[in-house]
């Protein structure tokens, strides 16, 4: 079954850092296969007997630099979310689109800046939109309300999505 390890804390600020060759080859390590990394900050795609992500998650932890962690999807859960595509024409710039993978289901409370719309919220994802970016931008700051690791960046996971098709 093809997943994704959409990794968190790698190749930041010159902290953990890890060439992905070598990223590579500690999923090798793993018993994995069929695998290939997509850009510096470690999204890895790979091929692995069908278990539960969590397992998943608690593998790729223990062989990963420092405080790393791991969110995991399969191939058809990224192609389902890219597929139903929750943002509207409205929605156009995709530098303004973003999508929170959780790491674990989180239901608490969010309080972002006026200018962030939160355009599909589920156990998995919220998916957000920037209305306005004045000055410096910065991300919602989804993971730290809810305190699960996550990650971001819609046009990415499209990418992704569409190279775990091929």
């Amino acid at each position: 079954m093809k997943y994704v390890a959409f990794l968190r804390g790698i190749n930041v600020g010159g902290r953990n850092m890890i060439k992905m060759g070598d990223l590579k080859t500690l999923f090798e390590g793993l018993g994995f296969e069929n695998i290939s990394t997509h850009l510096q900050s470690g999204n890895v795609l790979f091929e692995a007997k069908r278990t539960s992500q969590n397992k998943l998650v608690d593998q790729i932890e223990k062989v990963l630099p420092g405080n790393t962690r791991a969110i995991v999807r399969s191939a058809s859960e990224l192609a389902e979310l890219v597929g139903h595509d929750p943002f509207t024409p409205k929605h156009s710039d995709v530098k303004r689109r973003f999508v929170t993978l959780l790491r674990e289901p989180a239901d608490g409370l969010l309080r972002l800046k006026p200018s962030t719309e939160i355009v599909l919220r589920t156990e998995q994802e919220v998916c957000c939109y920037i209305t306005s970016m004045p000055g410096r931008f910065e991300y919602p700051n989804i993971e730290g309300q809810l305190k699960v690791a996550a990650t971001r960046g819609w046009g990415v996971v499209q990418r992704i999505a569409a190279l775990c098709e091929q």
